[in-house]
């Protein structure tokens, strides 16, 4: 679908939002800034593809602003499962954000020209900016599984998943709530595999989906206002005429979902059947009883266990001593601002240490389970390409 139609479904300002966009931030709490900035960037889409000049970033300034509290400010506010209902709540609102920090150079020729940042050295080729992407939605993905891992692991094992548990604090926490915890955490990692597996379909496949489509994070005017068209990532082409189609992640599609959406312009992504996002885990302790559970985040395993450092196919989010981006990531996180006070508009970078030991955890995590990245995408590819 042209995306000048696709963006008609969609409202451009929300009033109940308007008033986030106008107070200082430091008056703000969390989770009005959370909103605030999704909101702008919701405004900057719907212009663009409307062939209207945008004023949602009216300078490099305000992207610069926006860079460096998103890679410092919001990062103590990602916690997925040591959380209260409310914070999981605004969790799930920032996952925008979350995936943004990674997806950030799919912006650069959405914004107009007076509030671009610059680049890094190489993200102007496409297949150098979709690599960089998809390595860096992985790293942060990792993280997450880390997190999970270890949350499930502190409860007893995979039986808390089917059992009330007694933990080490005195509280009991039942099944029922520790699951519940647990899915939270899953749909984040999944938004951020089906974004994995979509770069790579942009890489494979562009004689399917184009070769000027890009994928982004979709803002709250594209997310939360209306179940039929809500999405969690948009592939855009933002060339003259180009086209856009959302994408939305469930973990097991019904028949109701399929029929709440516009066919025309959401495509439904199965975590389970599309993905094989599942595992059998134990169900209780010294037994070998085994029931299958969603499990996403082995496809981001498998994305950071087979990096490399050399050669032509080396990362090119690992960098080593006093790399320029490094101190850049590195300045913004401590609340400094950029070297160039304007910013480089690009996601993370990781030190060998922090490469090595992803590496690790990554391959931990995966064990012997199998992930073919290139049938998958192949699959979503074929999925999309009909609706542009």
């Amino acid at each position: 679908m042209r995306a000048q139609e696709y963006v008609e479904a969609f409202p451009r300002t929300l009033p109940v939002y308007e008033a986030d966009l106008v107070q200082p931030e430091l008056l703000q709490d969390p989770h009005e800034q959370v909103l605030g900035w999704s909101y702008r960037f919701g405004k900057l889409l719907h212009d663009h593809m409307g062939g209207i000049e945008s004023d949602a970033f009216p300078n490099s300034e305000a992207t610069a602003e926006y860079v460096g509290w998103n890679m410092g400010t919001i990062t103590d506010h990602l916690n997925l499962f040591h959380v209260s209902d409310q914070e999981a709540e605004h969790r799930n609102t920032a996952n925008f954000h979350a995936l943004n920090r990674s997806l950030a150079a799919s912006w650069h020729d959405i914004l107009p020209p007076h509030a671009r940042l610059p680049r890094i050295p190489d993200i102007e080729r496409r297949q150098f900016a979709l690599r960089f992407m998809q390595q860096a939605l992985a790293y942060e993905a990792v993280d997450y599984l880390v997190d999970r891992y270890n949350y499930i692991k502190e409860g007893g094992g995979t039986q808390v998943l089917f059992n009330s548990t007694d933990l080490s604090d005195g509280r009991v926490i039942s099944a029922g709530e520790f699951t519940e915890v647990v899915g939270r955490g899953q749909g984040v990692i999944q938004e951020f595999e089906l974004a994995i597996v979509a770069i790579e379909a942009l890489i494979r496949f562009p004689h399917l989906l184009g070769r000027h489509t890009t994928l982004l994070p979709a803002p709250i005017q594209f997310e939360k206002t209306n179940q039929a068209t809500n999405a969690d990532l948009i592939l855009y082409d933002p060339t003259p005429g180009g086209h856009a189609i959302g994408l939305q992640s469930k973990m097991g599609v019904t028949e109701e979902d399929l029929m709440a959406i516009d066919p025309d312009r959401v495509v439904l992504v199965d975590g389970k059947i599309d993905f094989n996002s599942v595992r059998p885990v134990r169900t209780s302790r010294g037994s070998s009883r085994e029931a299958v559970v969603a499990w996403p985040g082995m496809i981001a395993a498998k994305v950071i266990s087979e990096l490399v450092l050399a050669g032509k196919r080396k990362s090119p989010l690992v960098v080593a001593g006093e790399h320029p981006a490094l101190l850049q990531n590195q300045n913004m996180l401590k609340g400094k601002k950029p070297l160039n006070s304007r910013g480089i508009m690009a996601a993370r970078f990781v030190t060998l240490r922090e490469h090595r030991h992803a590496v690790g955890n990554a391959k931990t995590l995966l064990g012997n389970t199998r992930v073919d990245l290139v049938s998958l995408s192949k699959r979503i590819a074929e999925r999309v390409a009909p609706k542009l």
